[in-house]
């Protein structure tokens, strides 16, 4: 049983589609598995979004597979095509380009370069045209070069000046540059054009379209032509003339090879594949390809059954999605849609930084520049969110992909198609999603819509993520005193004054004790501030350390504090006074400075029936223990007078 790699961008369009299809038939037929690693087709206006979408690509270790077909054309990126081909290459795995010649791979592909004269020397002799403008494909894209040339070639050949006006090399292969094309060719100086060529059947579409809108008739009065001979351009109003590329039989011959085994003598070689041009309506022809209007009408409403299921899928899934707070209850909502899209497998694998804990990344550092999130690959660690597998669900699978792969091959399991795609925000990584024998990416591109919902409310919870802990913090600053740790008096009301409330309306005693440490004004004089403060703290951090279970200790001043504790009694009062004592005492012992930590104590205890507010009662400790602190002063003199 061999593992097939496939590099595919958009497989939901008719060209990548037909490719796909091509090898899993060919995968199927002869009990292999494909894994294909796809993303949304490049969105060109968000930068972000690409790098999130083509992040897919660096996932696998293409050591793990025994054959690897690379459709180049439908990347769109010429910078990944480079590097993907020297990943390849170092992992010396079997490998078929598509549609680009590489020394290190088998090569399938048709002639674009003949395929291209063909069409438009069908225009120039056939039907006499010599205006004829060209809209391109995105020029770091090998094809497009090739077509463009040909475009250029012919013209020279047959003598027709090559005007850069009728040039459109701004193209992306999408319908809107057949649009931009043709507004800028009406706008032109030039006589109109006798035709417009088109390097793709896409674009010539998005140019009839707006030709059309424009009250100018194809092709009476522009002909068009595209290339590919998609199902759209066959059924299109008027049928485009186009160039057959045969993409199943590309996808099969180039899967075929694997399956047969490659050696490294194949390396280099390469095969073509015949194309066959498509003559119909829109340059003027009577159509040469039989419409079947009952298979197109069948096709149509299928189409569009599916389509409806899966928006509907897909947008019942984002009302729930919104409900979504953290991972468990998106783990909840993905099982709840499992049965719903009809898949054998399911794997949704997110970075560790996002399962475990929400504080492992630094989430006030929100600057891309800083690059303090995972952009480039999936991190070393990775855990499994929800896993299903023919009805079961899986938990706590901690693999990596390479260790995904290693149990798929144990568990022997063959004539599966594993689509395998990014989830992200922008450029930010998050993961990736694994079906397994599914439909749903193949059918319509609502597939990478529900990726993106995903990725997004991902995005949501490590943003309410980020506010729970801005507001843990600015809590911090509100409620706790910056030197010492404990409450100040903002934190002692929030905090304090529920410990009040809970035991009072248990109708239980409360006691306040309040303290105001010996002799920090002279440490400061002495000593310095900063000696002060540390004499500050080191009493807080003696409160804290004898605390026990419900106790709020505030900072009530500069050099005073407040205890106030829950269910006590006269007895447990005075014992709770001791141990502060003896802890202070322990601590002069154990630390040898010119000064002595001491405090005054004072405390009162309220009851229930005294109907006493908080403050009051801290008033009240803060008598006690300013008459406390005369005694003490009063003994002190006394002693020093004995002396």
């Amino acid at each position: 049983m061999k593992n097939i790699a496939v590099i595919s961008a958009g497989i939901t369009v008719d060209h990548a589609s037909r490719i796909t299809k091509g090898i899993r038939d060919c995968t199927a037929e002869h009990n292999g598995n494909t894994f294909i690693f796809t993303c949304s087709r490049k969105y060109e206006k968000n930068v972000e979004h690409d790098v999130g979408e083509y992040n897919i690509y660096n996932l696998p270790d293409f050591e793990d597979f025994d054959g690897i077909v690379l459709i180049n054309s439908t990347v769109g990126s010429e910078t990944m095509l480079r590097g993907l081909a020297k990943r390849i290459e170092d992992s010396h795995t079997p490998a078929v380009s598509i549609e680009r010649e590489d020394a290190n791979m088998f090569n399938v592909y048709i002639d674009n370069y003949k395929a291209m004269c063909e069409i438009i020397e069908h225009m120039i002799e056939h039907h006499g045209y010599t205006r004829l403008n060209y809209i391109s494909g995105p020029l770091d894209n090998a094809e497009a070069k090739q077509r463009l040339q040909a475009y250029i070639d012919v013209l020279t050949a047959h003598h027709i000046p090559v005007e850069e006006e009728r040039i459109y090399r701004e193209g992306t292969f999408l319908a809107e540059s057949g649009e931009l094309a043709v507004e800028k060719f009406l706008a032109s100086d030039l006589p109109r054009p006798q035709a417009i060529i088109s390097a793709n059947d896409v674009m010539a579409i998005g140019a009839c379209a707006l030709l059309m809108k424009k009250g100018i008739r194809v092709p009476e009065d522009i002909a068009i032509t595209g290339f590919d001979d998609d199902y759209a351009a066959a059924y299109h109003v008027p049928s485009i003339t186009s160039i057959a590329r045969q993409q199943e039989k590309v996808g099969y011959a180039a899967c075929l090879k694997l399956m047969d085994g490659m050696t490294d003598a194949d390396r280099g070689g390469e095969l073509k594949i015949d194309t066959k041009m498509k003559l119909r309506m829109s340059c003027g022809c009577k159509s040469d390809s039989d419409v079947d209007n009952v298979t197109f009408r069948k096709r149509h409403f299928l189409e569009k059954e599916k389509e409806e299921k899966y928006r509907e899928i897909s947008n019942s899934m984002s009302v729930d999605l919104t409900s979504v707070e953290n991972f468990t209850q998106l783990k909840q909502c993905i099982k709840q849609y499992i049965p719903k899209i009809k898949c054998e497998e399911l794997y949704l694998f997110i970075i560790d930084d996002f399962s475990d804990t929400e504080n492992k990344f630094n989430l006030y550092k929100e600057e891309h520049g800083e690059q303090t999130y995972l952009r480039e690959g999936f991190g070393n660690e990775i855990q499994l969110l929800v896993g299903y597998d023919n009805g079961m669900y899986i938990e706590n699978m901690e693999l990596d992909f390479h260790g995904f792969m290693e149990h798929l091959k144990d568990s022997n399991k063959e004539k599966k198609v594993y689509t395998v795609s990014p989830v992200h925000f922008r450029d930010r990584c998050f993961g990736f999603c694994i079906l397994g024998n599914c439909s749903f990416p193949f059918d319509t591109p609502i597939f990478y819509t529900w990726l993106m919902n995903i990725g997004n409310v991902i995005e949501m919870i490590r943003k309410q993520s980020l506010m729970r802990t801005m507001i843990e913090k600015l809590d911090s600053v509100w409620c706790y005193d910056t030197l010492t740790g404990v409450y100040n008096r903002s934190g002692f009301r929030k905090y304090g004054g529920k410990v009040w409330e809970d035991t009072l309306q248990r109708k239980q005693n409360v006691l306040i004790i309040f303290m105001d440490l010996d002799g920090l004004k002279i440490v400061n004089d002495t000593y310095g501030h900063e000696e002060g403060d540390n004499l500050i703290k080191s009493f807080a951090d003696i409160l804290i350390d004898i605390k026990r279970h419900g106790e709020a200790v505030m900072r009530y001043g500069g050099d005073e504090f407040v205890i106030i504790s829950p269910y006590a009694t006269d007895p447990e009062a005075v014992s709770y006074v001791k141990r502060i004592e003896f802890a202070m005492k322990k601590y002069n012992e154990q630390h040898e400075l010119k000064y002595k930590l001491d405090a005054s104590i004072g405390y009162h205890i309220l009851y229930p029936e005294n109907g006493v507010d908080i403050e009051t009662a801290i008033e009240i400790a803060d008598q006690k223990m300013y008459e406390n602190k005369k005694l003490k002063k009063q003994r002190n003199r006394v002693t020093m007078g004995h002396v």
